[in-house]
């Protein structure tokens, strides 16, 4: 039964060894794809270079390519996601904010506000205006979610209504203070605006060229922390790890062969699971033996010790006799 098991095993391998000799040489091609940019990170610093070992490549060429993904949704030809691409990683970089959140955010509005037809520069405005106040009004990661969240909910409804209101001005009052100058208000008259509906998209639209200059004039004024200088060079390795996943298809080749062993797998399931279950039994039964022989050492054992009686007086000995031996056995085991 071991024999045939092991047999059907030999037959599930061979159709297994083409999946798993292409996974080899997509991984070696993915790793000598990065070397050279890998031996250029030893430059920038130990703890650095440390972090982005091949599982971080991986990560973030994944994540790359999933962001390009989303972003194409929102383009309608090549070159205007390529413009887009460009436009959300400079800021993100004049920013030392996250690209990978904002390309995120950036699609998700774009989608957001499909219907309204914006598109192009105005929705780089956009994105530039509401990124740029986050970053003067000091918010934190969680506070710039839910600012995001509430803003695109409300482009793509029509218009800012209660709950969306109350959320976006806790999270960001520089940008509400900034909205009701530009709709030449107070924050009294956006809250009585937005009561009477009258704090639509094309009403925010409009106000956005008007709250650009004030906004980047603010942004200009703050200092240049560790933490975003951090950021762009984040973002600046990831665009270099995107690219050069781009330019060799490494983790596309290596996604291919990871997704062909798992099919091959797959469709040889019950092989597989029977050849296993084969091997497994063939395991227990030896444990059993090994087991029996161990438990007839100990009696022989036992038998050695007695002074007065052989092996054959216990073998042809009387009820008395085994019982005696039993019980010196059990006692042992």
């Amino acid at each position: 039964k071991a024999d045939k098991a092991l047999d059907k095993t030999a037959a599930a391998s061979k159709k297994t060894e083409k999946a798993t000799d292409q996974l080899g040489k997509s991984t070696d091609k993915l790793g000598k794809s990065f070397a050279a940019l890998r031996t250029g990170l030893l430059g920038v610093g130990a703890v650095l270079a440390g972090g982005y070992g091949i599982r971080a490549l991986i990560q973030t060429a994944d994540a790359y390519s999933n962001l390009q993904a989303k972003l194409k949704l929102t383009a309608d030809t090549a070159e205007e996601f390529e413009e887009n691409y460009r436009a959300i990683f400079e800021l993100s970089q004049e920013t030392g904010t996250s690209f990978v959140s904002n390309a995120a955010n950036f699609a998700n509005l774009a989608l957001a506000l499909e219907n309204a037809n914006v598109q192009g520069s105005e929705m780089v405005q956009i994105f530039e205006v509401v990124n740029k106040s986050l970053v003067v009004a000091g918010a934190t990661a969680d506070e710039a979610r839910g600012f995001m969240t509430q803003f695109r909910q409300a482009m793509g409804s029509g218009v800012l209504q209660g709950e969306e209101f109350r959320a976006m001005m806790e999270s960001n009052a520089f940008f509400g203070l900034q909205l009701a100058k530009a709709l030449d208000t107070d924050i009294a008259g956006l809250r009585r605006m937005k009561e009477e509906g009258k704090l639509t998209t094309d009403a925010i639209r409009a106000a956005i060229p008007r709250m650009f200059t004030e906004i980047d004039e603010k942004f200009k004024q703050l200092p240049v922390t560790v933490q975003r200088a951090t950021t762009e060079l984040k973002n600046a390795l990831g665009d270099v790890f995107a690219a050069s996943d781009r330019a060799s298809s490494g983790t596309a080749s290596l996604a291919d062969a990871i997704h062909n062993l798992a099919v091959t797998i797959t469709e040889n399931k019950d092989i597989i699971s029977e050849a296993l279950s084969g091997l497994i039994n063939a395991a227990q039964y030896t444990v059993s033996l090994i087991g029996n022989i161990s438990r007839s050492i100990r009696g022989l054992a036992i038998v050695a010790t007695q002074e007065d009686k052989t092996l054959i007086d216990w073998i042809f000995g009387d009820a008395e006799d085994m019982r005696e031996w039993g019980e010196q056995f059990n006692s042992t085991t």
